[in-house]
């Protein structure tokens, strides 16, 4: 149940007769919110949560990852404690799960630009990679980068960028 956590951090209480909550994103910048140094575009999106459940969608027909600038969308249900999230990232599709304060899922990865995914969260791009394949992922979400992900890739084009500005050409 979402509204006891919020209540950690807010003046909620737990209302005697349930409760409905609704919040809405439209046209937030990316950017402005300095996720990582590469990761900008607009998102949209709902929630809807209530005693016991709740759903939400977030979307962007523009988001730039690094160079790159891909659709995504990514919706989620719950219930009770534990959420289930679906979503897109280009023409790569994820399922995932959240229960006990762990992530865990795969993804169908189909040509997915890694090379731009490392660039959007180091600001630097070392060149292009994409990546087809299937990932497994579980962390906890307190500590994400120790968790693991195993990839099983049916294909890898990498190329790089060599030199500066005017000069810079791709290998």
């Amino acid at each position: 149940d979402l509204v006891p956590v919020l209540s950690q951090y807010f003046a909620l209480q737990p209302p005697i007769q349930g409760y409905s909550i609704q919040a809405v994103l439209d046209d937030l910048g990316l950017g402005d919110l300095k996720l990582a140094p590469q990761l900008s575009g607009k998102i949209s999106g709902e929630a809807n949560i209530n005693d016991g459940g709740g759903t939400f969608v977030v979307r962007s027909d523009d988001l730039k990852i690094g160079k790159d600038i891909l659709p995504a969308r990514f919706d989620g249900t719950q219930v009770g404690s534990d959420w289930r999230i679906r979503g897109f990232l280009a023409a790569s599709d994820f399922t995932a799960g959240l229960t006990d304060g762990q992530v865990f899922g795969r993804g169908n990865l189909r040509a997915l630009p890694v090379g731009a995914v490392i660039g959007a969260l180091t600001g630097t791009t070392p060149g292009k990679g994409l990546v087809t394949g299937i990932v497994r992922f579980r962390a906890p979400l307190a500590d994400p980068l120790s968790g693991t992900a195993n990839v099983a890739a049916e294909r890898i084009q990498v190329s790089s960028i060599q030199g500066t500005g005017k000069n810079a050409y791709e290998e």
